[in-house]
């Protein structure tokens, strides 16, 4: 309200100029009055006969104007929008000291037209006057807006029927502070309210240092307010797509050094800065104080933005390599660019006429040299011709329009399609012109790399074969290395596990006799040592199996949550024995059935369940599986304990072979540290991760991911039957070698319940002539036979010509060692059977072996325990109780020999009466028996001296071994 009650108070003559002549200073007034106007007024001449000229060959066509002024407009009537150019007059005032009154007395009033409403570039002021009513019985608001946004100064003055002097002042224009406008707009709106009846006279004054459009029009406030919105949206998806595209060429033209692309980039985001301020979104949204900034910022960002438009398309032709075209682009280049200078900092209005008519001369000289290397066989020069086309043509009409020449009606239309749309379309073909050089260019570097590459090759080939040959030696000799300490494992494992089972059975036998006191504790100490000494070697077992391989998973489908209640149970007891709370939580939203490897996922939970419980003293373990949070398809398990805890620093080193967070942990806790080595291993292997979070004195979380996808429940179904399915599609000759009686009856048994032929030899020989008189299917050969071994069998069994030399051949053993199944690999033999033959792995293997596939060796020494009730399913009860019949007087015969034969010193009758022991109580199931006995045979047949103890031991596990046999022997017998 200052500023108007300024203007009123100077009076009417004085209060409404901003730019007399008094004000300006000297040079203003030579720039304005002197030589310069008047070689501006020539170039502007020039320029306009050249805009002619290029406009009429665009094709464009003349508009008829018209003018016709009413006696005035009805408010009541205008519900949605007027346009108000044949309904005001139009004054003149040349020298700009016409007072409000003043200028509404003057006898000079023509009629407004498209015409005189599109001055150019002019330091006169412009008057508009309208008359208006209201022809309702109701009040009503009207506003009037005058575009367009880039005016300077626009003044409303309203006046009564017959009065000279105003009766309401308002001010708008871009010098005006947005919110001392009436209305906040970027437009110069002003409201209009009159009473039924009233009849009023607007006069508006315009004046502007920007080319003077004036664009009066009658709105309703809400049809003005949808009008708007539509704009607003229109410019900002227009100007979004121009931001993206200049940051996508930013980064490009960064990435790559690519200077075309930093220009177009450059270009780009001075389009949009000028397009916002060209519109009046700067004013409207930011710089709402108005002033010389918001004045001047369409012509300086315009002038900068045609220059870097322009040098970025012809950069991107080549026209740089054609020096007369390049020297003058830069040169008018250079003088745009200064004269943005003087558009920010000097007499505004000379300065941006004459730019404009120099951006004509340009824009022309442009497309010749765009036409020029065209002819020259430049190929970008067609694609940026035919893509600039509408950009062209809209520039010229644009500058034909802010140069007076036309109105905007034939210049801009809907300037913000208009401008951004083509725009938008030259960048975007150059842009993609630009990525397709580069590729192409990046091909040729390519091929020329691959020449380089083939030329090097030949130069390089004797030092890679020389080297290759070193790396072979060491190759060689790391093997050797390799082979000489799983060597060493298998030795040492097989000396210290012998007289290990041997102190286990004794301590065993001890157990179950009466003892007291502190010699009972000191046997549960010696047994606890010993299970832990054997856990020891079996870990490091473990790890050099899977160092010296990867291991294979073998993926197949499987209960998930038949798999965790299982860990669960099988660790149970040791949870039960130190009072620790073992829980299971699993997410119903998990799929039952999986496809992975479930062999190697139950031990890795064995293992981290199992760490978990050894150091947990107080609390609980808690096993939870849920889906993956990162990936699909994937299961989350983890295993979380309140034990003792690992410290932060020390977690990755947790899971590196034979590591333990300290020394006082391994004193206390005992192991090897090898647990999560083998775990991280083998998680890798599935194509999973493992990680661990704990706290020290609060506990541990280990937590497993891995690719376990769903699959149908009948899958483990379409498996079980796919197995049995084979032995009852294929019915197969199987050939089973041993010199036990019983051995042949339990596998014969188990074979003849699958559908299988089956034919026995007690020996090398027989086994021998039975394959000369008629090929086989597959072969069971016991390793340890009177005359020919089984090791041995296999070598004649290779030797054979025809069908029968590769017949595949699965050894039967009760003490697998790394030992023995590496003699049996080198051998020949497709596979090998642990004794007691569990009936699934039995069938499983001959499946694997006949099928050309290596038999996949699962841990089922969990399951032995499962093995007289297994047979019993598949063989019936009769058979079983036959079975332990058998194996109870094969016990007692061989006990008999082996004690007869010590003591009268032959001790190759002790190592055959051994041998049957071991395979009979292997065969029942006797675990503990059978390992007892295979030691007591090795010790036999490598060392000259048997300890007592050793012989002790295996009598007396014989002779507890045989009185569990009795108590299920008639077990058995009343089930039948």
């Amino acid at each position: 309200m200052s500023i108007i009650s300024e203007y009123v108070r100077a009076g009417d003559k004085q209060g409404t100029h901003f730019l007399r002549p008094e004000r300006l200073s000297p040079w203003q007034v030579r720039m304005m009055t002197g030589s310069l106007p008047a070689f501006a007024a020539r170039l502007r001449s020039a320029a306009i006969h050249l805009l002619v000229f290029v406009t009429l060959i665009a094709g464009s066509s003349s508009c008829s104007l018209a003018a016709a002024v009413e006696d005035g407009v009805d408010l009541a009537r205008v519900t949605d929008h007027l346009a108000l150019e044949q309904s005001l007059s139009i004054l003149e005032d040349r020298d700009g000291y016409l007072s409000a009154g003043e200028a509404l007395r003057h006898s000079g009033w023509v009629a407004a037209s498209l015409r005189t409403l599109t001055q150019g570039f002019t330091s006169s002021v412009f008057w508009l006057r309208g008359a208006f009513y209201n022809g309702s019985d109701q009040p009503v608001t009207r506003w009037l807006s005058v575009g367009v946004v880039r005016l300077e100064d626009v003044r409303y003055f309203r006046f009564a029927p017959g009065e000279d002097k105003p009766s309401e002042t308002l001010l708008a224009g871009n010098r005006t502070p947005l919110d001392s406008r009436p209305v906040k707009a970027a437009r110069s709106v002003f409201p209009i309210t009159l009473a039924p009846g009233e009849r009023t006279i607007v006069a508006l004054r315009v004046q502007s240092r920007s080319s003077v459009s004036i664009e009066a029009s009658l709105w309703s406030p809400a049809s003005f307010q949808e009008a708007d919105a539509p704009d607003l949206l229109i410019e900002m998806l227009l100007v979004g797509s121009m931001g993206t595209m200049a940051l996508f060429s930013l980064v490009l033209g960064l990435a790559r050094r690519d200077r075309v692309f930093l220009a177009l980039a450059a270009g780009a985001i001075a389009e949009v800065i000028y397009d916002l301020a060209f519109q009046g979104f700067l004013y409207r949204f930011i710089l709402t104080g108005g002033g010389d900034v918001v004045l001047r910022a369409p012509g300086v960002l315009g002038l900068i933005a045609h220059v870097l438009l322009c040098t970025m398309a012809a950069m991107f032709i080549g026209i740089d390599r054609i020096a007369i075209w390049w020297r003058t682009l830069c040169t008018f280049s250079a003088i745009l660019l200064a004269g943005s200078l003087f558009a920010a900092f000097g007499d505004y209005r000379t300065t941006v006429s004459i730019t404009t008519v120099l951006q004509v001369v340009y824009e022309a000289l442009w497309i010749i040299a765009v036409l020029d290397s065209w002819r020259r066989g430049f190929g970008n020069s067609r694609l940026v011709l035919l893509a600039s086309g509408p950009a062209v043509v809209r520039f010229f009409l644009y500058l034909g329009h802010i140069l007076g020449i036309w109105p905007a009606s034939w210049s801009v239309g809907s300037e913000i399609t208009w401008n951004n749309l083509s725009i938008m379309l030259l960048l975007l073909f150059i842009a993609i012109g630009r990525l397709r050089e580069i590729e192409s260019a990046r091909d040729k570097a390519q091929q020329d790399l691959v020449a380089f590459q083939e030329h090097e090759r030949e130069r390089l080939q004797r030092a890679v074969d020389e080297r290759t040959r070193e790396l072979q030696t060491a190759l060689v000799a790391a093997g050797e290395a390799n082979r000489a300490k799983s060597e060493f494992l298998a030795v040492m494992s097989h000396e210290i596990r012998t007289p290990m089972n041997g102190m286990l059975g004794a301590i065993h036998l001890l157990k179950s006799m009466p003892l007291q006191g502190k010699v009972r504790t000191a046997v549960n100490v010696a047994e606890r040592t010993g299970a832990a000494m054997l856990a020891t070697i079996g870990g490091i077992l473990d790890f050099a199996k899977i160092s010296d391989s990867k291991p294979e998973p073998s993926y197949a489908a499987f209960d998930l949550h038949t798999l965790l209640a299982d860990v669960v149970a099988i660790m149970s007891l040791r949870a039960e024995q130190k009072n620790i709370s073992l829980k299971l939580v699993v997410d119903q939203v998990l799929p039952a059935t999986v496809m992975g490897d479930a062999d190697l996922l139950r031990q890795i939970l064995l293992n981290l369940v199992g760490n978990a419980l050894k150091f947990t003293e107080t609390g609980e373990v808690c096993v939870s599986a849920t889906p993956d949070s990162i990936h699909v398809d994937w299961i989350r398990l983890e295993v979380e304990d309140t034990g003792i805890g690992i410290p932060r620093d020390r977690l990755d080193r947790s899971f590196e072979p034979f590591v333990q967070a300290d020394s006082s942990i391994a004193r206390r806790f005992g192991g090897t540290g090898l647990g999560l080595a083998i775990c991280r291993r083998l998680t890798e292997a599935m194509g999973g991760c493992i990680t661990a979070d704990s706290q020290p004195g609060q506990g541990s979380r280990f937590q497993v991911r891995l690719p376990l996808p769903p699959t149908d429940a009948a899958e483990i179904d379409i498996q079980a039957a796919a197995q049995q399915g084979d032995a009852i599609r294929k019915t197969l000759s199987v050939l089973v070698v041993d010199d036990d009686e019983n051995n042949r009856f339990v596998l014969s048994g188990l074979l003849d319940v699958k559908g299988h032929r089956v034919r026995e030899a007690a020996d090398g020989v027989q086994a021998l002539a039975l394959l000369i008189e008629q090929p086989v299917d597959v072969v069971l050969v016991d390793l340890e036979m009177p005359g020919l071994s089984g090791i041995e069998l296999v070598r004649y069994i290779r030797a054979l010509g025809g069908k029968g030399a590769t017949v595949p051949i699965v050894a039967i053993t009760a003490n697998v060692t790394a030992g023995v199944v590496e003699r049996c690999v080198q051998a020949g033999m497709d596979g090998y059977l642990s004794k007691p033959i569990m009936p699934e792995e039995l069938q499983r293997t001959i499946d694997a072996v006949c099928a050309g596939r290596p038999p996949a060796q699962s841990d089922s020494q969990m399951q032995r325990d499962d093995f007289l009730p297994s047979l019993q399913q598949e063989l019936g009860a009769e058979t079983v109780d036959r079975l332990v019949g058998q194996a109870l007087a094969a016990v007692e015969r061989s006990t008999a020999t082996i004690e007869a034969s010590i003591q009268r010193g032959d001790r190759q009758a002790a190592r055959r009466a051994a041998h049957q022991l071991a395979g009979a109580a292997g065969l029942a199931g006797l675990i503990p028996l059978s390992a007892a006995a295979a030691a007591l045979e090795n010790r036999l047949a490598q060392s000259s001296t048997v300890e007592d103890t050793d012989i002790r031991t295996t009598l007396a596990l014989a002779e507890r071994a045989a009185a569990d046999l009795r108590g299920i022997h008639p077990g058995l017998a009343h089930k039948r």
